[in-house]
């Protein structure tokens, strides 16, 4: 994590950063020099922009993405620094615009993909990162 390092400096507690501007950057809680529970991050417009939790330096947990719009552009699990379990992507319009499986890191499942108007343009099976169909 190289570079959230660089970003949060402090080893240990909560090392919060503003913009110029006043406004919160980022937020994350260090354990003994590791990244442990909740990191969040917001756009120098106050509004939030990510939101994700780490586990003994590892992501894990629900990580959400935000585009400036203040829509959700991105949701998905991790799991001791793994994608798992369900992804989503949203446009900018907030309409989805993909969504796949993911297993210990590894695309493996139904993976959708849909126009900005919402109709489905392709499905695909993965299965332990391989493309089947």
């Amino acid at each position: 994590m190289g570079l959230l390092d660089k970003f949060f400096a402090k080893k240990n507690g909560l090392d919060t950063r503003y913009y110029r501007n006043g406004q919160k950057k980022g937020k994350a809680t260090f354990k003994n020099g590791k990244l442990e529970g909740l990191v969040t991050t917001w756009f120098e417009n106050g509004h939030k922009e990510s939101e994700y939790n780490y586990k003994n330096d590892k992501l894990d947990g629900l990580w959400t993405i935000w585009n400036e719009a203040v829509m959700k552009a991105s949701e998905g699990n991790w799991k001791g620094g793994k994608q798992t379990g369900v992804w989503t992507y949203w446009n900018k319009n907030g309409t989805k615009e993909s969504e796949g499986h993911w297993k210990e890191g590894k695309q493996d499942g139904l993976s959708t993909y849909w126009d900005k108007e919402g109709n489905v343009t392709k499905t695909e099976t993965y299965k332990n990162d391989e493309l089947v169909t």
